[in-house]
């Protein structure tokens, strides 16, 4: 096309969004038989509103499954978040207001944050607010934090 500019990128790696694949990697591993929705909206919807509209407002869930008893409500991060906590009890709010997730409205919900990195502190937090703060370290995240640091050195 005539006068288009083309820009390529230089890292030819595509871009992966490492707390997609966290959570993707942690329910295949622990929670493979649970019925499972990822990055799934959160939230009621006003009555006579137009879904296709107001559904976009909600909030996103990394991940929520259910294992026939209880619901689990996931946050990821690679590094821990004070403010996933917040994001998690939040989320266990808007859970029950959920139309499309109505049937399970009576269970009771487990909030998980699951992270990378041991932080005593975020994991104390955590557990002052009832929420499972997990470590997870598959292959890959060794790797990944390597890059990072690498990333930094040369900002410097």
């Amino acid at each position: 096309v005539r006068g288009s500019l083309i820009i390529v990128a230089q890292n030819d790696e595509p871009r992966v969004n490492r707390e997609n694949k966290l959570i993707r990697e942690w329910l295949y591993k622990e929670h493979r038989t649970c019925l499972q929705w990822r990055q799934i909206r959160v939230g009621d919807v006003p009555e006579g509103a137009d879904i296709k509209f107001h559904g976009v407002l909600r909030r996103w869930a990394d991940a929520i499954c259910y294992d026939g008893k209880v619901v689990t409500i996931f946050e990821a991060k690679m590094s821990p978040d004070p403010a996933a906590l917040s994001q998690l009890e939040l989320y266990a709010q808007l859970f029950h207001k959920t139309p499309e997730f109505s049937e399970f409205s009576g269970k009771p919900v487990e909030l998980v944050m699951l992270t990378t990195i041991e932080d005593r502190e975020v994991r104390a937090l955590a557990e002052s607010k009832g929420i499972l703060f997990v470590v997870f370290n598959p292959p890959w995240v060794k790797e990944y934090w390597k890059e990072r640091a690498a990333q930094r050195a040369r900002a410097k």
